[in-house]
């Protein structure tokens, strides 16, 4: 076989330095330039519930409503977070992206793998009482100037409920806030 074919040849690569993105004006002159959020889960002020000595769950999406319209879809991490008795205040990142900085809405986030740990040796998966992503209003027009930050504060009391036969549910109760 060749030196200059198949699997043996080699090819010098050049790289450049990265670049700034550039501001692209669309045909209706607008800008394409992206705002930048970061979105984070918070804990709030209740704590778990007594029978339970930690709490899991994933948030597996997160779309925002645009004014006009539209859903986006937005890049979560699907992190697993942990919640445990007297961990006091957490707060974790739930994605950091660019979009297009026009006025939001709503937004709708979607839970998965939601697990209840009772003690050491004891947990169970629990029932999301509704298979939808939780919709929430929410007002916010990201700025190109500065990053706007949107935190989930979690309640974790009030998100787990107990039924008289003593199975639990997960029915998320959750407020935004927007920081800019």
């Amino acid at each position: 076989m060749s030196a200059s074919g198949g699997c043996s040849s080699t090819q010098e690569i050049e790289t450049s330095r990265p670049r700034a993105p550039e501001t692209i004006a669309t045909a209706d002159g607008q800008s394409t330039r992206q705002a930048h959020l970061t979105v984070s889960l918070e804990i709030g002020e209740s704590p778990l519930p007594e029978d339970i000595e930690g709490f899991v769950f994933r948030i597996s999406e997160v779309h925002l409503h645009s004014a006009d319209g539209a859903w986006i879809r937005l890049p979560s991490d699907m992190h697993q977070f942990e919640i445990y008795q007297g961990q006091g205040d957490a707060r974790r990142s739930v994605l950091d992206t660019t979009l297009p900085p026009a006025p939001y809405d709503s937004v709708a986030i979607g839970f998965d793998s939601v697990f209840a740990r009772f003690n050491a040796n004891a947990g169970a998966p629990l029932v999301t009482a509704n298979a939808e992503p939780l919709r929430m209003a929410v007002e916010m027009t990201p700025s190109l100037e500065t990053a706007t930050a949107l935190a989930f504060v979690f309640e974790p009391e009030a998100s787990l409920r107990r039924s008289p036969d003593c199975r639990w549910f997960f029915v998320p109760a959750i407020r935004t806030e927007v920081r800019q």
